[in-house]
C-alpha cells in the first residue's frame, strides 16, 4: 500500500535494475507476511522515449524475450505467491511462483496522497481516469 514515499531499492533484494535471477531473490522478499515473493509497486523513472523498457523478461532455456513499455508511473510485480495447487488446462497445476505478472498503472493508492502525483481526478463524486 503506498505510504506517500517512494522508497529506495538500491542494496536491496527488490534492487531489480540489473539483470536478476527472480528465482534467486524470491526467497528474500515478502508481498505479504509469510508468502514470500514480489508482491510490489515500483515506482518507474521517466522515460523521455518510447524507446526505453520500463521492464525486461528473459527465459533463457527458450530464448523467449518480454519488454513491457509504458506511460504510467508504476509497474507492479507479482509473481504467483498465493498460488497452490491450482488446476490449469490438460492437467497442469499452476503451484507457488509458477507465473509473473508485471501490470503498469499508477501508484496504488495515490489518490490519497498529495504529495505523488495522482493520474485521477474526483468530481462529482465521481472517480474518473485520465486517459492519454
Amino acid at each position: 500500500m503506498c505510504v506517500g514515499e517512494i522508497a529506495s531499492v538500491a542494496c536491496s533484494a527488490y534492487d531489480l535494475r540489473s539483470p536478476t535471477l527472480l528465482e534467486e531473490r524470491i526467497p528474500e522478499v515478502f508481498g505479504a507476511p509469510g508468502f514470500p515473493g514480489f508482491d510490489v509497486n515500483y515506482c518507474l523513472s521517466p522515460r523521455p522515449s518510447g524507446d526505453d523498457a520500463a521492464a525486461t523478461l528473459v527465459h533463457r532455456a527458450s530464448g523467449r524475450l518480454l519488454r513491457v513499455f509504458t506511460d504510467q508511473p508504476g509497474l507492479q510485480v507479482y509473481t504467483g505467491n498465493h498460488l497452490d495447487g491450482i488446476p490449469g488446462k490438460l492437467g497442469t497445476n499452476y503451484g507457488q511462483h509458477c507465473s509473473i505478472a508485471l501490470e503498469t498503472q499508477n501508484y496504488p493508492d495515490a489518490i490519497h496522497h498529495v504529495s505523488i502525483k495522482s493520474s485521477a481526478h474526483v468530481q462529482e463524486n465521481k472517480i474518473n481516469a485520465l486517459i492519454n
